[in-house]
């Protein structure tokens, strides 16, 4: 949940993504939006989407004694995003390129917490989202052909102090609205009063 800072200066921080992705294989058709690094590393397979989306927090308080709820955005929610590659044959083993993906979703087998990644992509990056958790990941295949189709979901890193400081400014939020709401709501009571001539 990035604050209004992080995303000054977003021009001059990514102008040279372009440059920086220019000749790797795989940037065809779409160019360096299509280069996807987890950790530095290039993400195996053959893009078919990259999408980020990111939804405000909307707190909803109940009107004393009145029916219905008067809505405040609080804040923004981490970003998500959802990825799809296809891995083929051309490319080498199948099952090889996927284990490479599964190994950034889960480095061993029992591991209990999930690591904390980087991402580079000049899509997300615009967007403001640096560090990432692994959500989902999916692979299916088809009697159709020897591909794997990969579905990976994402979300924004946060850091915890960042999370608190966050929570903080919330709560202040809703104290102060708490504190000012009966008195707007009974000054717009009388003003429909005023004007409907019914108490």
């Amino acid at each position: 949940m990035p604050d209004a800072n992080t995303y000054s200066g977003l021009g001059s921080q990514y102008s040279g993504l372009d440059s920086q992705y220019a000749g790797v294989s795989g940037s065809s058709k779409g160019g360096s939006r299509k280069i996807i690094k987890i950790d530095g590393i290039l993400l195996p397979g053959h893009f078919r989407l990259l999408q980020v989306g990111q939804d405000i927090i909307i707190d909803e308080m109940q009107v004393q004694d009145k029916d219905g709820h008067i809505k405040q955005p609080a804040g923004y929610d981490e970003g998500k995003i959802k990825i799809e590659v296809v891995l083929i044959p051309d490319d080498g083993d199948v099952n090889t390129q996927l284990a490479s993906i599964y190994g950034l979703f889960r480095k061993v087998e029992g591991q209990i917490k999930p690591d904390i990644h980087s991402i580079s992509n000049i899509h997300a990056n615009s967007r403001g989202i640096k560090k990432i958790l692994f959500n989902r990941l999916e692979s299916t295949e088809s009697e159709e052909d020897d591909s794997l189709a990969v579905k990976i979901e994402l979300e924004e890193y946060v850091p915890v102090a960042v999370q608190v400081q966050n929570a903080v400014f919330q709560q202040q939020q809703q104290d102060v609205a708490s504190s000012v709401l009966p008195t707007a709501t009974a000054s717009a009571a009388a003003e429909v009063s005023k004007d409907t001539g019914k108490p």
